[in-house]
């Protein structure tokens, strides 16, 4: 954008904050995609923790014989795997299952996991079925997963157009540059230049936070 826009080391030290902020929403964005991953996981150890139940298992090891399938099925380095294993450790120093699942929920920022916990410590101390509790909490984690997935196969065009946009503008600068030399000198170390190239940089990030917006679906 610098380059672009101020041909200018001022400039680039100007617009240091846009690229904070770029990296703030890229370590953002990695998060939820983490926390997407860590919801498909949690929908496969209840499935897993449903079966356990159904085959006569107690809640506690059911949770433990979660862990040796997440790892087959996911590898050492899953966190659900991580979670698990510290899930065990803890039941052998006798903390509650519930507890154990309320602070695994405070620190994933799941949403489905934090209701989970919830209705897994009612159900616990009012002596509920715990594989039915469970495999109603397994459909409505599926059913919200699918809806999302369909979301985001829908627009997975408009993103890539949103995307393929963004660059653009700078595309057609770059061009220009390349092809007509100096075409966009007056632009550059003048005031007026300045201040027409620091409106575009608003209107262009104005644009940019809209289209961002828009194709952002929360399920």
């Amino acid at each position: 954008m610098a380059y672009f826009l101020y041909r200018s080391w001022i400039g680039a030290v100007a617009l240091l904050p846009i690229g904070v902020f770029w990296f703030c929403r890229k370590k953002q964005e990695q998060g939820e995609k983490r926390r997407q991953e860590l919801k498909e996981q949690f929908r496969e150890m209840l499935l897993s923790i449903a079966g356990s139940l159904q085959a006569g298992y107690s809640v506690e090891n059911a949770f433990r014989e979660a862990r040796n399938d997440m790892l087959v099925l996911y590898g050492g380095s899953a966190d659900i795997v991580h979670e698990l294993s510290a899930l065990s450790q803890a039941l052998e120093n006798h903390i509650p299952v519930e507890k154990i699942l309320s602070d695994f929920a405070a620190r994933s920022g799941v949403g489905e996991i934090e209701d989970f916990a919830q209705v897994f410590m009612i159900g616990k101390r009012s002596g509920a079925d715990m594989g039915d509790m469970i495999g109603h909490t397994v459909r409505l984690i599926s059913e919200k997963m699918e809806t999302a997935r369909e979301i985001r196969t829908v627009m997975s065009a408009k993103v890539m157009e949103q995307r393929v946009m963004s660059i653009v503008p700078f595309g057609i600068m770059g061009y220009i540059g390349i092809t007509s030399p100096g075409f966009f000198d007056a632009l550059y170390h003048n005031p007026a230049g300045i201040l027409f190239m620091s409106s575009c940089l608003i209107w262009y990030l104005g644009c940019y936070a809209v289209a961002q917006h828009i194709v952002r679906i929360e399920v």
